[in-house]
Formats: structure tokens, C-alpha cells, sequence
């Protein structure tokens, strides 16, 4: 934890959310998922959510990453953004059965459970 703590002091633009834009290859879109699924797994999903919009608009093909983005809006109670991002990672991967229980699990929260 002191590692992560030292690297978020060292970089205060990223903590506001404010610029990633120090992240410019394409490798840099497994760097920006990786630091939004430590930042959403350590219960700081706020924080994991640039990161993740990064990541989308470098390699938008991959549903996990709207999925994910997705369960870090619901964890701050952003419910019509995290069905929306199911949405979307549903549409790239129709098959996967984890997004429609995850929209479920939103609807319910939102008391929508017609939808």
C-alpha cells in the first residue's frame, strides 16, 4: 500500500481525474487498466474511472473494460452510467451472461425491475 500511496503524491493530476495524458502508446492502455482495477479493487472506485475511460478510447473492442468501468459507477451510486456501460459491453460481447446479472443487480438498486 505505501507503493501506491508514494506514486499518487508523486502524480496529483491524476488523483483530481484532471489528465492522464502522460499515457500515449498503445501499451499504455494495459498500464491505465491496471491502475483502474487496483484503484476499483481497493475500494477507490471514483478514482478508477478516468482510467478506465482512458482505456476504452484505446482499445475499444475489449467489453471487459466497459463492464468494469460500469461496477465502479454503480459502486458510487452513478446507476444510469453503469447500465450504460453494460450496455455498451454487451454489445461487444453478447454472450458473456456476468453483464446481464450486473445490469440486473443495477435495475434492482434503482428499483427498475421490469427493465
Amino acid at each position: 500500500m505505501r507503493r501506491a500511496i508514494i506514486v499518487l503524491l508523486s502524480i496529483p493530476s491524476l488523483i483530481d481525474g484532471v489528465s492522464i495524458s502522460m499515457l500515449s502508446s498503445p501499451r499504455d492502455a494495459n498500464v491505465s487498466l491496471a491502475m483502474a482495477r487496483a484503484f476499483r479493487t481497493n475500494d477507490l472506485p471514483r478514482l478508477s474511472i478516468p482510467f478506465y475511460t482512458y482505456t476504452m478510447y484505446r482499445a475499444p473492442q475489449h467489453a471487459i473494460v466497459p463492464r468494469s468501468r460500469g461496477m465502479a459507477y454503480d459502486a458510487i451510486g452513478q446507476f444510469d452510467a453503469a447500465i450504460a456501460d453494460y450496455d455498451l459491453s454487451e454489445k461487444l460481447e453478447p454472450q458473456v451472461a456476468y453483464t446481464n446479472y450486473l445490469r440486473a443487480e443495477t435495475y434492482a438498486k434503482l428499483r427498475r425491475h421490469e427493465d
